[in-house]
């Protein structure tokens, strides 16, 4: 059940991810990287505006590069079948970009 006033969120969410809205990770994704201060400094490093790296952030989740763990972190991948997937194929975890704060990572888990 969507809460009154996530409509526009949702919209906005079905803009980057399509018809299937990975709508508690994709809210995740965008509180830690405000949260963390990860946002900004992507935002200073580029030129833009805090909400444009946000953007720029749920877009690489959308395409699956970055992967929101069941522990709330959020991890830089190489999606299985790309030129630099892993052996087989398969997923291959990069690297560990953010922590989940102990709150934050409490409402993937539903």
């Amino acid at each position: 059940m969507v809460q009154a006033g996530h409509g526009a969120l949702l919209l906005r969410y079905a803009d980057l991810y399509g018809t299937q809205i990975p709508v508690a990770a994709a809210t995740h994704l965008e509180t830690l990287a405000r949260i963390s201060g990860m946002a900004a400094d992507t935002a200073s490093h580029e030129g833009i505006t805090e909400d444009e790296a946000v953007e720029s952030l749920h877009s690489l989740h959308a395409a699956g590069f970055l992967l929101i763990n069941d522990d709330g972190s959020v991890w830089l991948m190489v999606p299985p079948g790309t030129p630099h997937s892993a052996p087989g194929g398969e997923w291959a975890f990069v690297e560990k970009r953010m922590e989940a704060p102990q709150e934050a990572g409490a409402g993937l888990h539903r």
